[in-house]
């Protein structure tokens, strides 16, 4: 089973995965965890675990894709807003 995740908080995300997984993994069935946490190189917006230019990919992708199964397009100022 592979589990990908690429919407969990930075600081406490990685532990709400880890109960996910223990909480659906059928019991007897021996699995490795391995994590993909990246490096953030570039400058970080202050008291936020992320670059401007990933804060600025996220918002075009989120005013250019086709609707979301949770948030309609819409309204652009919504989507800004998460």
């Amino acid at each position: 089973m592979i589990f990908f995740d690429k919407n969990h908080h930075p600081v406490n995300g990685i532990q709400g995965v880890v109960k996910t997984i223990h909480k659906f993994m059928p019991k007897g069935v021996l699995f490795s965890k391995v994590f993909l946490i990246p490096k953030i190189e570039q400058d970080k917006i202050e008291s936020l675990p992320f670059s401007y230019q990933f804060a600025a990919q996220s918002i075009c992708n989120g005013l250019l894709r086709d609707d979301h199964e949770t948030v309609s397009n819409a309204d652009p100022s919504k989507v800004l807003s998460i």
